[in-house]
């Protein structure tokens, strides 16, 4: 039972902190890829504003109020590896520059934007060979002999940084977890010693009250035999004795449920959990017919399950025990035992009783 706690405490601790480790990992890697696609998206915007070209006699040549909001400087511009190409109707390349950029030539970057073009797609994400390209093409407004422009601008840093850090994240995320799962570990004898505290003491309760109320039981069960033995029989006498194999039968109850909880595992095997069921209904049958109920019972043969037979046995008995405590006088005490699937069955034990 402890031993199952521990890891239960384990377990929980270390998936809350997976679920929170996780939740800022994606928060922070979400919120870099979305700063990098700004960042591409308004670099891009800049350069088809002025056709596909860095007006580098402008001064200043880009407003630094628009990089306000990212995480780029006013020189990323001129760092940007770029191509830029003009297009007509029929998809035919009219000049291409290739000024900016120094691993494509004009046949390959040529072959690139005739790729990017067909497939209809105004604005996305090419890759070629190891790199990555982020590329818009529009309707060039500002010169009606080149009908549209597209521009490509080289990400593959950007990208390459942006999913290192993530994947970075994710091995600090993984450490973590590895040493708060040691600590856990450590510690957690620790943190379930007052629930382990408290089962002792539960256990010594019920150990000391057992022995406790057995003596008297036992003098008064005596007594009242011996009365009995004088005297005769009586209405008195057999309530007493009535009521006191009630008590011993509680006490009884409460040792085994102590024994149970002592367990940190039950040994399971395959029964028939007919047997078992039909020896607590016989016995207990009697008890109840006795006792002016009737008791009914519909137990199928031959079910089995993955179970222990004495537990079963004794779970039984305690259930027909407070049915026939709490069931009305001239009531009915049913029993059912019927299979749901393989391994598996339901196990029903119902009185009358008026509210």
């Amino acid at each position: 039972m402890i031993k199952k706690l521990r890891i239960q405490f384990i377990t929980l601790a270390l998936v809350s902190l997976l679920i929170a480790v996780l939740l800022v990992t994606g928060i922070v890697g979400a919120i870099t890829f979305s700063n990098v696609s700004k960042d591409n998206d308004f670099i891009i915007d800049y350069l088809i504003e002025n056709d596909g070209h860095i007006p580098y006699n402008q001064n200043p040549p880009v407003n630094q109020s628009k990089f306000n909001a990212f995480s780029n400087s006013p020189e990323a511009i001129f760092e940007t590896r770029f191509i830029s190409a003009h297009f007509n109707d029929s998809y035919e390349i009219t000049d291409i520059n290739v000024d900016n950029i120094y691993f494509l030539n004009s046949e390959a970057a040529r072959n690139i934007i005739e790729k990017i073009i067909t497939t209809k797609d105004d604005d996305g994400v090419y890759k070629y060979s190891d790199s990555s390209y982020s590329y818009k093409y529009v309707k060039n407004n500002k010169n009606p002999n080149y009908p549209y422009l597209i521009v490509l601008i080289d990400i593959t840093s950007k990208s390459n940084l942006a999913s290192t850090i993530f994947y970075y994240m994710l091995g600090v995320s993984g450490a973590i977890l590895a040493v708060y799962a040691f600590i856990y570990t450590l510690y957690s004898r620790k943190v379930v010693k007052p629930y382990i505290e408290a089962q002792a003491s539960q256990k010594r309760f019920i150990t000391n009250a057992s022995h406790e109320l057995k003596t008297p039981l036992a003098v008064i069960s005596a007594n009242t035999e011996m009365i009995e033995a004088i005297n005769g029989e009586n209405k008195w006498t057999q309530s007493n004795l009535k009521q006191i194999n009630k008590m011993n039968e509680l006490i009884k109850q409460l040792v085994t449920l102590s024994k149970l909880n002592e367990k940190d595992s039950v040994d399971l095997s395959s029964i028939n959990v007919s047997k078992p069921v039909e020896e607590a209904a016989n016995t207990f049958g009697v008890v109840i017919n006795n006792d002016g109920k009737t008791f009914e019972k519909d137990i199928d043969q031959d079910i089995h399950i993955n179970g222990d037979e004495k537990a079963i046995n004794q779970l039984t008995t305690i259930l027909l025990d407070n049915a026939a405590k709490y069931c009305d006088e001239n009531g009915t005490v049913s029993l059912s035992l019927k299979p749901i699937s393989n391994n598996k069955c339901k196990l029903s034990i119902s009185n009358d009783y008026a509210e």
